[in-house]
């Protein structure tokens, strides 16, 4: 497929017409939060803290199949401003490889002490985009 340009085909959307055929557009929707969790509490995965989503997905592709977004899902932790800062940087590492960061917020929610069932805490948690 060197120089062969990639058309799209009117007749169906999602579709490149290319020399040998039909190349089919691929989006990626990675869920940050449970992907860094999965990561984060199981050590034989730490090595992959600093995952090249882009590698991770064409590792997924065909042939005959091209990646047209991939959009990551995240929210930060301001409450955690070291956290914060290093989830800022993968980030923008992220971006380096036109990866879309699409940012939702973490949802409070209160919640009662177990033991005197009176004094209420705030509790955050990932809320869906």
């Amino acid at each position: 497929m060197a120089g062969a340009m990639l058309v799209p085909c009117s007749c169906e959307p999602g579709f490149y017409y290319y020399m040998e055929g039909f190349m089919e557009c691929i989006s990626f929707f990675i869920d940050g939060f449970n992907l860094y969790h999965s990561i984060k509490y199981n050590k034989n995965h730490h090595k992959y803290r600093w995952l090249n989503l882009k590698k991770m997905c064409q590792s997924f592709i065909k042939k005959n199949e091209k990646i047209i977004d991939i959009f990551y899902f995240t929210a930060y932790a301001t409450w955690r401003p070291p956290s914060m800062e290093r989830h800022k940087i993968y980030v923008k590492a992220l971006q380096l490889f036109n990866i879309i960061p699409i940012f939702g917020k973490f949802k409070i929610k209160d919640r009662f002490c177990p033991n005197c069932k009176k004094n209420t805490f705030h509790m955050k948690k990932n809320k869906p985009t």
